[in-house]
């Protein structure tokens, strides 16, 4: 598995006809936006820690926390999608 330049997650070439990495890739939602955007909040995440820049420092905090915040919007959405389904199934 690889990142894009998009940082989503792709399975290589090399395993695109591997039905144990395909389950897997399956199994943890790799190919979902949320987890895009999970490793892009931890890639921040690492960048803001180590800033020395305050000024540098308070943009990837503002950015931090419109991921952030994006990403529960995401996650309330998928949560109730869930729950209606699971009512009408």
């Amino acid at each position: 598995m690889a990142r894009d330049k998009d940082y989503y997650i792709r399975i290589c070439d090399t395993y695109q006809d591997d039905k144990f990495i395909q389950q897997f890739y399956e199994s943890l939602h790799l190919g979902y936006e949320t987890r895009r955007l999970d490793y892009l909040v931890l890639q921040l995440e690492g960048k803001y820690q180590v800033e020395k820049d305050e000024k540098h420092k308070n943009k990837l905090g503002e950015s931090l926390s419109i991921l952030l915040k994006k990403r529960n919007r995401m996650t309330v959405v998928i949560m109730m999608t869930q729950q209606r389904l699971f009512k009408t199934g």
